[in-house]
């Protein structure tokens, strides 16, 4: 969650369940884009990395949820 401006953004985060090409993730975040914004309605960016991309707590379950209130991406 984008808390730097008024208006809070979302940008969603996910990565591949194996390994895959460039154009692999490019089609899973286009898909995943075009079916949250028909639930959500907002516009929700997507991004998608390859297995492993997204933070593990020390249980292993996924970091679910960044706030973002600095320019520094908690992610990278």
């Amino acid at each position: 969650m984008d808390r730097r401006s008024a208006q809070p953004e979302l940008e969603v985060r996910v990565e591949l369940a194996r390994p895959g090409s460039e154009q692999d993730r490019a089609t899973v975040g286009e898909r995943l884009t075009e079916r949250l914004l028909a639930r959500l309605r907002p516009r929700v960016g997507v991004a998608v990395g390859e297995p492993g991309a997204v933070p593990r707590s020390e249980g292993g379950k996924a970091v679910r949820v960044f706030p973002r209130a600095t320019d520094g991406d908690p992610l990278s």
